[in-house]
């Protein structure tokens, strides 16, 4: 019957006379289309169309030197040099990897294990450098983690089940590092806007109040108070 049906309507040509009338229907209507160049669509207060270095009210920068725009620019047209300040709030960074786990198939195991492999590999470069390392790692990861350490949720674009109630990434990842100086590395994990958060400490030290919200691969919301002596 359906056949049919699709047949019959296909003889009316029903879909040939529903889109001439969709095109009669806007025929005397206002045009959409503008004379470009000579014309241009109007555009938001916040479009961001050039590149800008971006400075707080007091004349700080916004920018971190995370260069992951720099990583990203399909163009290569971004360039980002940073060096370390007398105060230590903006350290140099000293070598970073972009992994894209969708065009590999790596497991869960398979991940840490190179997550470890790359943390050791800093910790052994910063010792040739003779850099002194504070022996802590802290993990930024979009979504919900449990004060005992699980991440309850967010961690559905990793390969594999990080959110399984047994695992513990900051455990886990514990157990294969090397040590700094004659210290285990102690091992965080936490929300993604917690640790952006705390990594804008130095430039929010003249205000009472300040807050994160992070979208991407998870949604991550943070709030900080400044407490005075």
């Amino acid at each position: 019957m359906a056949k049919f049906v699709a047949w019959f309507r296909g003889l009316l040509l029903l879909e040939l006379l529903g889109g001439m009338a969709l095109t009669f229907r806007y025929l005397f209507r206002d045009k959409y289309t503008l004379m470009y160049p000579m014309e241009k669509t109007p555009q938001s207060p916040r479009f961001r169309g050039l590149h800008a270095l971006r400075r707080y009210p007091n004349g700080e920068e916004r920018c971190i030197a995370c260069k992951l725009c720099e990583a990203v620019c399909p163009a290569l047209a971004i360039t980002i040099d940073s060096e370390q300040r007398e105060d230590g709030s903006r350290a140099r960074v000293l070598e970073r990897s972009q992994w894209r786990h969708a065009t590999e198939s790596p497991d869960r195991e398979d991940a840490v294990t190179r997550m470890a492999a790359m943390l050791n590999g800093l910790i052994a470069h910063a010792r040739t450098l003779g850099l002194r390392l504070a022996p802590f790692v802290g993990i930024a990861c979009p979504g919900q983690i449990h004060v005992d350490g699980r991440i309850l949720h967010g961690a559905q674009n990793l390969p594999g089940d990080w959110e399984a109630e047994h695992f513990r990434l900051a455990d886990v990842l514990q157990q294969r590092l090397d040590r700094i100086g004659t210290r285990a590395p102690q091992v965080l994990l936490h929300n993604d806007a917690v640790v952006q958060g705390l990594s804008e400490r130095p430039r929010m030290a003249s205000v009472e109040r300040w807050g994160v919200l992070t979208i991407g691969t998870g949604l991550g919301n943070a709030s900080y108070t400044n407490r005075r002596a």
